[in-house]
């Protein structure tokens, strides 16, 4: 991995401030076979894009010459792009850039799997960066605190220029393994310090090092582990000698499990883009979530024959989903073709909104509740859907959603499917709800309205009733009297 001189591997005395197991021979960054999934990735994307080596081989002489100061081109992670930004406008990464670099086979996930973006000085259009051959975009370093590799990614006209940052000798600086396997608690006394207090409750002995989220990422992306086998993945870093463990992550798998579940589900920011945006959406079918969503919505087991769903089903991921949500409605796949062309919500709520909503009513006077509602965008980069929520709040100011809508805008017709069910649940349990608080969009105003006007609707309706009722009960009372 590193072409520079690296210090010696060897660990033969246990770290202080945690219990770890140790290795006394040298191990590879990356697992064994890591090099083998780069060269194939390398071939499939010259085989997909023929363009790229192409393209790389043939730079101006401008672009070829291009210097950057403590930085080195390196043309084998080069990649091509498709929608390239007009250069020298200091424009971030395109959409289809940023997939490049992060993807599942992007730049960084040979390069530097775990990232972070280092402080970058870009200049103003004032200043005419269009006249450089090569416009530099983003800085980026490893997590691994004090391993020093970085990367500069410069733009051209079709592609990404990666640059390798190099020592006073003219070395690529390579990873240091060591930084890689140090724990949080090893890092510095600051981790200690802050778990002592009590202030960090996130780093413990079950923390996980930048070696073993490497780990985990490899064995995701590269279709070893599926993602929800949180306890599968954690027998398989514990069993694996190259992997440093602490020792209560070896005695305790269950809680080493849960640590590895936290990692792949909250901390997917730019550094496990690829995991998030690729492996768990990119490889499930438009068939296969639509079995998912109507084995949500219709609380029974799947009886289809489709492999990918079972294996789904076999996850974690898919019991968390079936304990915890009910699908209402959705119109996903009611088009010919079964795919998302006709898609516009997905309306869920948590399986225990009765009981919540019960207890609700018995906590506020009256049972007189006030709901709360909201729309918000971009969960994962790339994201284009809205995601309503509707719910409440405790004595304590606790937030509590009930109902939640996926659309592809914030529209009057999503708010108004999840302000209904909200309120006809509290209803059901003897509540009511009279206010609804939300931000005054548009959207919500008019879902707000739509409600009203319906339950408005529904109540001069029961007047009728019991106005048709009161004039039987009299024709009867008086046929009856008259009669006698």
């Amino acid at each position: 991995v590193s072409t520079a001189p690296a210090a010696s591997t060897n660990r033969t005395s246990r770290p202080t401030g945690t219990g770890a197991r140790t290795s006394s021979t040298s191990t590879p960054l990356l697992p064994a076979n890591h090099a083998a999934h780069h060269a194939a990735r390398v071939e499939r994307l010259q085989q997909n894009s023929p363009c790229i080596q192409h393209l790389v081989d043939n730079l101006t002489d401008e672009q070829a010459s291009f210097q950057v100061k403590n930085f080195v081109l390196n043309k084998t992670l080069c990649q091509n792009v498709s929608d390239t930004p007009l250069l020298g406008q200091v424009k971030k990464f395109s959409d289809g850039e940023f997939k490049t670099i992060t993807g599942a086979n992007g730049i960084m996930r040979s390069a530097i799997p775990l990232f972070r973006k280092e402080e970058t000085r870009r200049p103003s259009t004032a200043r005419k960066p269009q006249s450089k051959p090569v416009e530099l975009v983003c800085r980026y370093g490893c997590k691994a605190e004090g391993c020093k590799k970085q990367l500069w990614l410069g733009r051209v006209d079709g592609a990404i220029l990666v640059y390798e940052k190099v020592d006073e000798n003219g070395m690529v600086i390579g990873h240091d393994k060591h930084c890689h396997d140090k724990f949080p608690l090893e890092v510095s006394n600051r981790h200690k310090d802050d778990l002592d207090s009590g202030k960090d409750t996130r780093t413990d002995e079950y923390s996980l090092s930048i070696r073993q989220r490497e780990y985990i990422l490899n064995e995701v992306c590269d279709g070893n582990q599926i993602l929800g086998n949180w306890r599968t993945i954690a027998r398989a870093l514990i069993a694996d000698k190259n992997v440093r463990c602490t020792t209560e992550q070896e005695a305790k798998p269950a809680a080493f499990a849960e640590r590895i579940r936290r990692f792949c589900k909250y901390d997917n920011k730019e550094s496990a883009m690829y995991l998030h945006g690729e492996r768990l959406c990119g490889d499930m079918s438009a068939q296969v979530l639509k079995d998912v969503l109507d084995t949500l919505k219709e609380e029974g087991s799947y009886e289809g024959e489709d492999e990918s769903m079972k294996s789904f089903m076999n996850t974690d991921h898919f019991e968390l989903l079936t304990s915890q949500l009910h699908v209402l409605n959705t119109d996903y796949g009611t088009s010919s073709s079964g795919g998302m062309s006709d898609f516009t919500f997905c309306h869920f709520e948590y399986s225990d909104a009765k009981e919540v909503a019960e207890k609700a009513v018995t906590m506020y006077e009256d049972g007189v509740v006030q709901l709360e509602t909201d729309f918000v965008k971009g969960f994962v980069d790339g994201d284009s859907f809205q995601f309503g929520h509707v719910g409440f709040s405790d004595m304590d100011h606790r937030y509590w959603p009930l109902g939640m809508i996926v659309a592809k805008s914030e529209n009057s017709d999503a708010a108004s499917r999840m302000i209904a069910r909200a309120v006809s649940l509290f209803k059901s349990v003897g509540g009511n709800c009279k206010v609804v608080l939300e931000d005054g969009s548009v959207a919500l105003n008019c879902g707000v309205n739509i409600v009203d006007a319906q339950l408005r609707a529904e109540e001069e309706e029961a007047a009728k009733e019991v106005d048709n009722d009161a004039v039987a009960n009299f024709l009867a009372s008086a046929f009856f009297r008259r009669s006698r």
